[in-house]
């Protein structure tokens, strides 16, 4: 969100890429329209941060296998679908109930609907306080619910002309998100992220949305003894099974200083940062690399490359720099229960009023 301002007042220069490493070979197209600038590349791509879907592992496994159990027995009124297959009261299945992996991520919901429909159903340990809970106040952990449908300078983020922030699908979002409240009641000026890591921690939370950062916390936690359960992510459930989400995510990216007097050489350090220096960037730092070819034997990190991959960037525009700030306070007020038609129009005006001062 920074490189429109860095370029035009020449602390980033147009990249050299002699050795072709910016292209989707390396790097998916999210990370290369984040540094993309008026169809220039103004720098590499470095690490990234996104959000993705944590889910309490132990617990599916057990509900899944409570729900073969019953389907076996024919005890169970309902129908259920186990990996695409109905199983109804009366029939009866000769396998083992030994659960596989590809049943219990059958069982992660896809979208919001599902999750409610999870939460209805779902006989909870005592243990469980929520089903689902993530920290509302924060734009990064909510941002998916109108990423696909909220444009803001198109896919690079640097178009002026290129802004529709109050469509149909935008307020349809909105509308389950405000109902996502009424239903699970999350007290906004209760929760933070790190207390929705903790609850997960302590078996109080099923489903949770987090960043790469919770990965060392439950690290910490497997290591310390105080997290006894298994854990799954997957990427973050859609609003509803006819809306599409798309997660934020925020590029970090190497920028060769226009002023510089050894521009190839910074190009050269430049593209071993971001070409060479893979897998040891995550194990001493945390930082997630924007290429592909990192951390291909982590499956934590691959189902956040997987997010990464369908995000939006911020946009670059130096007069949407009150973006984030803005919609982080229509969510809020959306949450509480206010008019979502109003608060996308106020905040729609809002934008287009900041870049017609520009002109």
């Amino acid at each position: 969100d920074s490189l429109e301002k860095a370029y035009l007042a020449g602390l980033a220069s147009q990249v050299q890429d002699t050795g072709g490493l910016c292209t989707t070979e390396h790097f998916p197209q999210t990370a290369l329209s984040a540094v993309t600038y008026k169809d220039k590349l103004v720098a590499y791509p470095y690490y990234y941060e996104t959000s993705v879907f944590l889910y309490n592992k132990t617990y599916l496994q057990e509900w899944t296998a409570a729900q073969l159990q019953a389907a076996q027995e024919g005890t169970e009124e309902e129908t259920y679908e186990i990996e695409g297959e109905e199983i109804s009261e009366g029939e009866s299945q000769e396998e083992s109930l030994t659960v596989t992996p590809e049943q219990i991520a059958a069982g992660v919901p896809a979208n919001m609907d599902e999750v409610k429909a999870f939460a209805d159903n779902y006989d909870a340990p005592e243990t469980v306080e929520i089903i689902l809970k993530w920290d509302v106040n924060d734009i990064f952990y909510n941002y998916y619910f109108t990423g696909n449908y909220m444009v803001v300078g198109g896919e690079a983020g640097d178009d002026e002309t290129n802004i529709n922030i109050n469509s149909e699908e935008a307020k349809s979002c909105l509308e389950v998100y405000q109902g996502l409240n009424q239903f699970f009641s999350i007290d906004a000026e209760d929760v933070t992220y790190e207390s929705v890591v903790q609850d997960f921690i302590d078996g109080k939370v099923v489903f949770t949305v987090v960043t790469a950062d919770a990965l060392q916390s439950l690290k910490e936690a497997e290591e310390n003894g105080s997290f006894a359960y298994e854990y799954g992510l997957a990427t973050v459930p859609h609003p509803s099974a006819e809306l599409s989400g798309r997660s934020l995510s925020v590029t970090n990216s190497v920028v060769i200083n226009g002023y510089s007097q050894h521009k190839e050489l910074a190009n050269r350090f430049a593209a071993y940062l971001t070409g060479e220096y893979l897998d040891n960037l995550y194990e001493r730092t945390g930082k997630l690399s924007a290429n592909l070819s990192a951390n291909g034997d982590n499956e934590d990190l691959k189902v956040f490359m997987e997010e990464y991959k369908n995000s939006i960037s911020l946009p670059k525009m130096m007069e949407t720099s009150n973006f984030w700030m803005q919609l982080e306070i229509v969510f809020s007020k959306v949450w509480e229960g206010a008019n979502i038609e109003e608060q996308l129009q106020a905040l729609s005006e809002q934008i287009q009023s900041q870049l017609h001062m520009s002109e």
